[in-house]
């Protein structure tokens, strides 16, 4: 019978940056989770939700319901009015949101996904995180195609 000359050592928890959660192996395996380093990740409640330090809300919509209206207006929301103010002043940040809102569903929202994810893990403005999510929306992506195009 064959023996390990060493000791199997299991890897320690991780431990979410954002909301300090304990996130097993195997979520950052299955992709649900984002590693950063050897003992800190992001979790997938905040991967998928942009609140502050990743706690859920009431008013926040369930992860079922990605393309339902939110139950706040995107109005309200300041840095997705200012993102839009700097579009039409800007024409390089209006192509960018342009193409970014005429995507499919799909391909819009995993894109979004992905750059809410690498700004997340460079530690960029959470503002500009809230600004961009609001896209994921069909009915916010159709107006801002609309706003955007109508100058």
């Amino acid at each position: 019978m064959k023996t390990l000359s060493s000791a199997y050592k299991f890897h320690a928890p991780y431990t979410c940056s954002c909301c300090g959660a304990e996130v097993r192996r195997k979520e950052i395996i299955a992709g649900r989770a984002k590693e950063i380093d050897e003992t800190t990740c992001i979790c997938p409640g905040c991967l998928s939700n942009p609140g502050p330090k990743g706690s859920k809300t009431a008013s926040q919509p369930a992860s079922g319901s990605k393309n339902e209206p939110r139950s706040a207006p995107v109005a309200e929301n300041e840095d997705f009015v200012v993102m839009i103010a700097a579009a039409m002043e800007d024409s390089m940040v209006r192509d960018k949101i342009l193409f970014l809102a005429q995507l499919s569903s799909f391909h819009r929202e995993s894109l979004i996904n992905s750059v809410i994810t690498e700004l997340r893990l460079n530690g960029k403005a959470s503002s500009l995180v809230s600004a961009i999510e609001c896209l994921k929306n069909d009915q916010v992506a159709q107006r801002t195609i609309e706003v955007l195009t109508s100058k």
